[in-house]
């Protein structure tokens, strides 16, 4: 490889050390440096790991079992004498849990034949009170039919006009009369009062005892 002077730039033998031409010395050559390395990356930025704690297992303790106690009965029986027999079963009477003031009021409902139903029904036939709104019921029905049967065979004795017209009183006075004043003793005998009719109410206070 052909050398050149750095003064005059004469070309030289390579192995000069002064230059023929004007008498510059040549420094040698120096051996080529190495590139210096490139620099090392930046470090990249690396989160920490989050460290995961278990959490700690709860301490289950089983509850404890309820002792139960199965409760002690001491059942004191005493064995019949000999010879003992158990009576029969016999069923309560009919209108045993009727109240007094409930059978005093149907004693009126079917006029004396409820009465005499409540007569001979057993327990309540023995109350004064249910026995005495019975013969009330009973007497009160047979002087009413009594004297509607009198007065209707006088209208029939009259003539046909005046009949017409007795007809009508009959319809107004006796049957709407009569029950207006059963409704009446009804709720008389409901109040638990022993309403008395006049001569009527005292013969049945004393029929019922």
């Amino acid at each position: 490889m052909a050398k050149y002077c750095t003064s005059c730039g004469a070309a030289m033998d390579d192995t000069a050390r002064f230059c023929t031409n004007c008498g510059a010395t040549i420094a040698p050559p120096q051996p080529p440096q190495a590139a210096p390395p490139p620099p090392p990356p930046p470090p990249q930025y690396q989160a920490p790991a989050p460290q995961y704690q278990q959490p700690p297992q709860a301490q289950y303790q089983q509850p404890p079992q309820a002792q139960y106690q199965q409760p002690q009965y001491q059942q004191q029986y005493q064995q019949p004498p000999p010879g003992y027999q158990q009576p029969p079963y016999q069923a309560p009477p009919a209108g045993a849990g009727m109240q007094q003031n409930v059978a005093g009021m149907l004693c009126y409902l079917g006029w004396f034949i409820t009465g005499i139903i409540f007569l001979v029904m057993e327990p309540l036939n023995k109350e004064r009170f249910v026995r005495f709104h019975a013969f009330q019921s009973i007497f009160t029905s047979v002087a009413w039919l009594v004297l509607y049967t009198v007065i209707h065979v006088i209208w029939i004795a009259l003539p046909w006009s005046l009949y017409f017209i007795g007809t009508i009183l009959s319809l107004l006075v006796f049957w709407l009369g009569g029950l207006f004043l059963w409704l009446f003793l009804m709720y008389k005998a409901y109040n638990n009062e022993m309403f008395k009719l006049p001569v009527i109410g005292d013969i049945a206070m004393k029929q019922a005892g």
